[in-house]
């Protein structure tokens, strides 16, 4: 590591020992190494099922064989490697073409039907994957689409003069697919790259439309929940009536605290006891502000320490109190507590949970509007129309890895259920984009300008002259 992770590698290592977590990738690495110490499950499965095989981490991939070998379990996999783009979590795009090796299979069954694209997009899906590294041994057959399909779909390439310009035409063109009778929600934006960037313009060129009838949304911006301060001291809350020893809930009390700043902050991570809640009630002898937290959950223990049954309000209520927090909105927790106000901190704590835990808006709930999300935001969903916007040299090559750029590009051009358009600006020069990928020039990446011409879809430029018509 250089000398900066390795100092970032330091402060993560401190933080973890402070407040005492365990990150979800290690889960698997804590069951493996139970499992190679002897331990016994009292009902291990008999089966599992894995989908996206190719996502898996090596640490999931060795669980899963343990399963194997210590319990006789069958594991069924499916998957497609040319769909790997979780390379940054150490996910690797040849498990699945190991798998028959790993489980002692002769050959994998071969899936080639796709029932969501149509001719026109798997073939340019099937160039593009062309020139993904050879794989000794597969066999695999070219994507095809559902029987009748065969004469289906479309594909367009597009190069903008600009990014505003980008942003006009996809406005302009979501606006023609929906006088022709489709849906809002059934367009899907993916931004190749760039996500933020592509929002904003599309929002300021959506503004210079009147009466335009639909508008576009950030399905990550889901949580309501998670926004409101009331929910926030209720989660805090519950979990110390569930454990006293949880250090995030103590510090959720402090960020939750009118006039503890960064320098107190820093005081309380600096203090150099064990755990947070001991630097906290090292620091809170000598601050009264640092206190505030300490006290609101002390408070909070005294008085509903081993109760079967509390008030969400009730809790919310007392952390308030004893933080100092005037004029705090409680609409939000009423409203989740509406209808079972009472009961028990676990199940406070799982209400919570299933109430805040989608990540992304269902594009049903929003008719009127149209989803802009990330390749990595949109894998496993369709849409009859699909926009690729943003589709820069730039947007491929994170991490460098040509092979992943190509897989990242599969991916989004395969979300397609009828109609594909790609696009990209030409023109860098005065946009924030230019400091970003530091060029003045775009254009459609490589990685899909290239196949597509080799099945006779050239891009189309549009400038600002050319909208306009």
């Amino acid at each position: 590591m250089s000398p900066e992770e390795q100092r970032l590698f330091q402060v993560f290592q401190h933080q973890r020992e402070l407040f005492r977590y365990r990150l979800m990738d290690e889960l698997a690495f804590d069951l493996i190494r139970l499992i190679d110490q002897g331990a016994d499950l009292a009902d291990p499965p008999t089966h599992i099922l894995c989908d996206e095989y190719q996502d898996f981490t090596p640490g999931e991939l060795r669980l899963l064989q343990l399963f194997k070998e210590q319990f006789n379990t069958v594991v069924e996999a499916c998957g497609d490697d040319r769909q790997s783009i979780y390379r940054f979590r150490a996910a690797d795009p040849l498990a699945l073409h190991r798998f028959p090796e790993v489980y002692g299979l002769e050959a994998p069954d071969y899936l080639w039907r796709s029932s969501r694209c149509p001719q026109a997009v798997c073939d340019l899906a099937n160039r593009m994957a062309e020139a993904l590294p050879a794989l000794e041994g597969l066999d695999r057959p070219a994507l095809e689409p559902w029987e009748g399909r065969e004469d289906e779909g479309t594909v367009e390439l597009i190069g903008a003069s600009t990014p505003a310009i980008e942003a006009r035409w996809i406005v302009q063109r979501c606006g023609e697919f929906i006088a022709e009778g489709i849906s809002p929600n059934e367009i899907l934006i993916v931004a190749a790259g760039f996500v933020d960037d592509l929002l904003r313009a599309l929002n300021e060129a959506i503004e210079q439309v009147d009466n335009l009838g639909f508008a576009f949304y950030d399905p990550r911006r889901r949580n309501p929940l998670g926004g409101d301060t009331g929910v926030r001291l209720l989660s805090a809350g519950v979990r110390l009536l569930i454990s006293a020893e949880d250090q995030m809930a103590w510090r959720r009390l402090v960020a939750e605290t009118p006039g503890l700043g960064p320098t107190r902050l820093k005081r309380i991570l600096g203090a150099g006891e064990a755990t947070y809640l001991r630097c906290l009630r090292s620091v809170a002898e000598s601050d009264d502000v640092c206190a505030r937290p300490l006290a609101a959950g002390d408070a909070l223990l005294a008085q509903f320490g081993g109760e079967q049954e509390i008030g969400a309000v009730d809790v919310v209520e007392l952390l308030a109190g004893e933080l100092v927090l005037t004029d705090l909105d409680l609409s939000v927790v009423t409203e989740f507590a509406a209808g079972a106000d009472a009961g028990s901190a676990s199940q406070l704590f799982q209400r919570i949970v299933d109430r805040s835990e989608d990540s992304q808006t269902d594009p049903a709930e929003m008719p009127g509007s149209v989803p802009v999300m990330t390749i990595f935001g949109a894998k496993g969903l369709q849409a009859p129309v699909v926009f690729l916007a943003t589709a820069l040299t730039a947007s491929f090559t994170a991490g460098g890895d040509v092979a992943d750029g190509i897989r990242r590009a599969y991916v989004g051009v395969t979300r397609a259920r009828d109609h594909l358009l790609v696009s990209a600006p030409l023109n860098l020069r005065t946009s924030s984009l230019a400091h970003k990928i530091d060029a003045a020039t775009g254009g459609v990446a490589d990685v899909i300008a290239i196949p597509a011409a080799r099945m006779g879809v050239q891009i189309q430029q549009v400038t600002r002259d050319t909208l306009a018509g």
